[in-house]
């Protein structure tokens, strides 16, 4: 999905002017996330691939594999089947394939000895694997990912644009605390309010500090949206955990630099 952190990325790439590509998305938005899409922000060529339906089974097709002039390296994801259909596409017309590859761990995922067996069959045969550090890494070699074809691509932050949203809002900080309600020490959690991220543990650890910390206040702000917020709602319910704020998801774009623009 063309996620908001995504989309800056690609436009900082075509801004360079010295690279020629297209981005490729399976879905425009999921129904767990409030991110505004505006394609007329974005300064790089993309395009949404067709999908069918089979069964229960909604199935997407990188269809610009089979035309006249397919990309010279091809770039994805591995987990689902359009991914593997278009890396397959791409090694039968000798075009190069990548693989952008993070660790997952067991607790997420359920290992499948098919599953397994497919990963180590294609990582062995893929032209280059792209992480973004040593976990990653070690995880692509374990699927027999060759040490020389695996390179670091590193996640980066606009330190700027952080920097000037805390001078512009210090004036204004107690309003802001008190328009959320917040007291005391503040915690913060910006990220998708999934299991897999670890928020319910982050609860339970807020709620241990509460315990300890009896005769003063502590908050805890969550920024962001996703699949599990009910349910990491009604953890600090049956908890009895207090001062949890859940802010939602606030876009980039409501901010410039500077000052703030809501």
């Amino acid at each position: 999905m063309p996620a908001p952190y995504m989309v800056e990325r690609f436009n900082a790439l075509a801004d360079r002017g010295n690279l020629d590509f297209e981005a490729w998305f399976n879905e425009r938005l999921a129904s767990d996330r409030s991110w505004i899409v505006d394609e007329r922000s974005w300064r790089f060529r993309y395009r949404y691939m067709p999908s069918f339906r089979v069964g229960r089974w909604h199935l997407r097709f990188p269809l610009p594999l089979l035309g006249r002039r397919p990309p010279d390296v091809l770039v994805s994801l591995y987990a689902e089947p359009s991914f593997l259909v278009g890396w397959a596409i791409a090694r039968a017309r000798n075009r190069l394939t990548m693989f952008r590859m993070l660790a997952t761990f067991d607790t997420w995922v359920k290992r499948r000895w098919w599953k397994e067996t497919i990963k180590r069959f294609i990582f062995r045969r893929v032209d280059g694997v792209e992480t973004p550090g040593s976990q990653a890494r070690e995880y692509a070699k374990k699927y027999n990912a060759p040490d020389d074809r695996i390179f670091y691509a590193r996640h980066t932050v606009d330190v700027e644009h952080f920097v000037a949203g805390r001078a512009a809002a210090l004036p204004e900080r107690e309003q802001f605390r008190a328009q959320l309600g917040l007291k005391g020490v503040t915690f913060i959690y910006v990220g998708r309010l999934w299991w897999g991220k670890g928020v319910n543990y982050l609860l339970d650890g807020f709620a241990e500090v509460q315990r300890r910390l009896k005769d003063s206040e502590v908050s805890l702000l969550l920024l962001g949206d996703g699949a599990d917020e009910e349910k990491l709602r009604e953890q600090c319910r049956l908890n009895g955990i207090r001062n949890v704020i859940f802010a939602g998801f606030a876009p980039k774009h409501q901010y410039q630099r500077g000052g703030r623009n809501t």
